[in-house]
């Protein structure tokens, strides 16, 4: 859904939903993996000031990770794949340019709270597809929890930004400065 309530500003909404195929693992005696399932709630912003030379635009999100694939080196170095639990992903993205005549000037950021939830035990990641964590770190119990529940998803920033300075003359000589 979109709103434009004057010509150089336009306010959205939308929700979408996709998913990875599930599939089968190359270790042999490793049991397959299913799907995972995104959805996305998102409200943004698009605008434009001063005849165009200023542009500011962002969103605003919430999405829902279901059954999230993750993948590990196994045995012999084959990537083992399976699902843990589920995972919410919360944030705010922002990026304002300005040009005039040669100069290009774009600043962006964004903030992004990823995590588990739900506690991911071992028993999960082994044969239990709803262990109850209940097991100690111990000889013979294998259903304790390795991830508590609202751990950061790895490799995703929590802050990220970028700042850049173009400037092009009319002979088409250009600097970039990042």
């Amino acid at each position: 859904a979109q709103w434009k309530p004057q010509e150089n500003l336009m306010f959205y909404a939308t929700w979408s939903r996709g998913f990875r195929p599930g599939g089968i693992n190359r270790q042999p005696e490793t049991p397959p993996y299913a799907p995972d399932f995104l959805t996305n709630y998102e409200a943004g912003w698009k605008t434009t000031f001063l005849d165009s030379r200023l542009r500011w635009n962002g969103a605003i999100y919430h999405q829902r990770w279901e059954g999230v694939q993750f993948s590990y080196l196994g045995p012999n170095s084959l990537t083992v794949i399976q699902n843990g639990r589920n995972a919410n992903v919360n944030g705010i993205e922002t990026d304002i340019n300005y040009v005039q005549g040669g100069l290009s000037l774009t600043l962006s950021g964004a903030y992004t709270n990823a995590k588990t939830d739900g506690n991911i035990c071992k028993a999960a990641l082994v044969v239990d597809p709803s262990p109850d964590c209940s097991g100690e770190r111990a000889p013979g119990k294998a259903d304790f929890i390795v991830v508590p529940s609202g751990t950061r998803l790895p490799i995703t920033p929590k802050f990220k930004g970028s700042a850049t300075a173009r400037y092009t003359d009319g002979a088409g000589a250009s600097m970039n400065v990042d």
